[in-house]
């Protein structure tokens, strides 16, 4: 991998991390209402409730991804095209 390439892939992880918390975060907000419902309703403790949200993460996370995924591509590359880091990019060759 050029280092160029690990530029760009350093420069992508922080916004795809934050926008997967963020998304995730709303998602479990969301569902954990209806699960809250559901264990208060049945007289279950905060234990249960936390290993069923549990379960859900993988699911919320395939859901999410892809889009947090889009979102922090078109960020890192509007931080890019602001800085001129991409002219650089072509400049150097980069196709």
């Amino acid at each position: 991998m050029r280092l160029i390439d690990r530029y760009l892939l350093r420069q992508l992880v922080g916004p795809t991390l934050w926008a997967v918390a963020a998304a995730t975060g709303l998602a479990l907000l969301s569902t954990s209402l209806t699960q809250l419902d559901l264990i208060v309703a049945g007289g279950q403790n905060a234990l249960v409730f936390l290993k069923a949200t549990a379960l859900a993460m993988p699911q919320l996370i395939n859901m999410v991804l892809p889009v947090s995924l889009f979102v922090a591509a078109l960020i890192t590359l509007n931080r890019l095209q602001t800085d001129q880091e991409l002219v650089v990019c072509f400049a150097g060759g980069m196709s």
